[in-house]
């Protein structure tokens, strides 16, 4: 018997094998479990398919919830762990290139694991640990080959969200897409359209996030699936990803585990300011905080490379950007920081050379009215040197960077001046925190206090 190494989980998953076989069906673990066992990494869901229906298998149980009877699918709730259980089935033609319009019950293992996307998603393991593999996929596993299941043309042309998981399971398993595969799934990218923008996004998510996000980036690029989603990005990516400064950066994206970082990278590096940026993470269907958090890091960026080129009589570039996570948040300016590090290493592998050809360029039709060479040129001058080995230092050294943290409130502020409630008193707050963010006056309510009602009379004069 094979372990897995899930202790109770695996233990439940077994009983309900064990159970459905006691009256009498068919049962067998299958899919990413089985798959994720042989490799030797960590199982997060046992799917089980069965020969029993789904009325047969709520019979079997006690404790069941019908998730997706339309599709065979009852969820078996074992020792408080929920299982997925599946009857064998086919499916026929398929609507929207996404959902078939008939799933049919089969007898049958082996034409329910004909289905499946890949080999290595088409094996069945038993309760005693015996492979089934009709498909060859263990040896397509081993061999580092990612091959579908039959005539890859008609499977991505079944489930067009194949295309996604195709690049996706290639990078994360580090896998070579075989020939016919590859070729197929380059033929039906249009097909990408279809689908519909959250999956995509979920997709994206678990690529640009996973382990090996350069590796999927490259074969979204090659493939060109980038150019069919549904929704229009407004992004340049094609374009900006294949850069000698995107290819060093997208190489050491892991080394950003936030996030927000990561997915700041990759619009940074089409340089189209905030309001793309906000733009893109809405048409990928991102949740508010997540697209805000992302789009809070490219306005920071835009706001200190301005003061940083421009180096403004007065400004330092600590100033800039101590200033600027007042504006956008400590949180976006700890990931801008871990960002432009990332972007700052690799813009060391471009010679100058590139960057001032790149400056006399003609810009692009996305662009913001500006050589497409600022991002370069920035991250090529000491100002950016000096961020990359200072920021962190003075993030750190910001008696507070919110309204929040001073001590002192709006209240406080009408009561010692008694005046009306009004917009002067935010104005007043954030002239106080910019103030004590750079260090020009301590963060004690007497001090506060004293500079709120000079800075009030000054302005009423």
């Amino acid at each position: 018997m094979r372990a897995w190494n899930l202790g109770a989980t695996e233990a439940a998953g077994r009983q309900v094998l064990a159970q459905l076989h006691q009256h009498g069906y068919e049962a067998f673990f299958v899919g990413g479990c089985v798959r994720d066992s042989l490799l030797g990494r960590t199982v997060k869901d046992i799917d089980i398919a069965t020969s029993a229906k789904p009325e047969e298998v709520i019979a079997c149980f006690e404790r069941t919830v019908p998730t997706g009877l339309q599709h065979g699918t009852v969820t078996v709730l074992m020792d408080r762990q929920p299982f997925e259980v599946t009857t064998f089935r086919t499916e026929s033609e398929y609507v929207d290139f996404r959902r078939p319009t008939e799933v049919q019950y089969v007898t049958s293992l082996e034409a329910d694991l004909q289905r499946r996307d890949f080999t290595m998603n088409a094996m069945a393991m038993g309760i005693d640990g015996e492979l089934i593999d009709p498909f060859n996929g263990q040896k397509d596993m081993e061999a580092k080959i990612l091959r579908c299941v039959g005539n890859p043309v008609e499977r991505f042309g079944e489930d067009a969200l194949r295309l996604l998981r195709c690049v996706r399971f290639a990078a994360g398993y580090h896998l070579d897409i075989e020939e016919e595969t590859w070729l197929a799934l380059c033929e039906q990218a249009p097909l990408l359209k279809h689908i519909a923008m959250e999956r995509v996004r979920a997709e994206l998510e678990r690529l640009v996030e996973g382990e090996a996000p350069h590796r999927g980036l490259q074969l979204l690029l090659s493939s060109e699936l980038l150019g069919y989603f549904r929704q229009d990005i407004g992004l340049p990516v094609q374009s900006a990803w294949r850069t000698p400064l995107a290819e060093g950066a997208l190489a050491n994206l892991t080394a950003l585990h936030a996030a927000s970082a990561r997915w700041a990278l990759l619009l940074l590096l089409t340089e189209e300011g905030p309001a793309a940026a906000r733009h893109a993470m809405r048409q990928l269907t991102f949740a508010r905080a997540a697209g805000e958090a992302v789009g809070s890091v490219v306005a920071l960026h835009d706001e200190v490379v301005a003061a940083g080129l421009a180096q403004p009589t007065g400004v330092t570039p600590a100033a800039a950007f101590k200033l600027a996570a007042v504006s956008f948040g400590k949180e976006a300016a700890q990931r801008w920081l871990e960002a432009i590090a990332v972007l700052h290493r690799a813009s060391q592998a471009v010679p100058f050379a590139h960057a001032a050809q790149l400056a006399s360029a003609e810009p692009s039709s996305h662009s913001r009215n500006h050589s497409p060479s600022l991002l370069l040129t920035f991250l090529q001058s000491d100002v950016c040197e000096l961020l990359v080995t200072r920021g962190e230092k003075w993030l750190l050294e910001m008696p507070c960077t919110e309204l929040s943290e001073l001590a002192i409130t709006g209240s406080d502020l009408i009561q010692a001046t008694g005046l009306k409630a009004g917009p002067w008193v935010g104005h007043t707050l954030y002239e106080l925190l910019n103030r004590v963010a750079l260090g020009d006056l301590s963060n004690s309510h007497a001090d506060l206090l004293a500079a709120a009602l000079v800075h009030i009379k000054e302005k009423s004069e």
